[in-house]
């Protein structure tokens, strides 16, 4: 439900900037279409069958925490 939501809080971000909302909304909407096809892909023909389902969803999750630590709480460099 979360990262369904990223899409139309960053389009509303470009639109308080007072850019072109149609332009951003085509290439947020078009980047995260092919990123899904590339990342079904990635998952259904390579993940799966070389480290299994469970092994893959513990990967993902992990990843997409790291992600959110590093959004969330960024490290601090001198």
């Amino acid at each position: 439900m979360l990262l369904g939501s990223i899409s139309p809080q960053l389009i509303q971000l470009l639109n308080e900037q007072k850019t072109l909302a149609e332009k951003a909304a085509g290439d947020i909407y078009s980047i995260s279409t092919l990123g899904g096809v590339l990342g079904t892909f990635f998952v259904g023909l390579y993940l799966i069958p070389t480290i299994g389902i469970s092994n893959s969803c513990i990967g993902i999750g992990a990843v997409i925490f790291c992600l959110w630590l590093d959004i969330f709480f960024p490290i601090k460099r001198v």
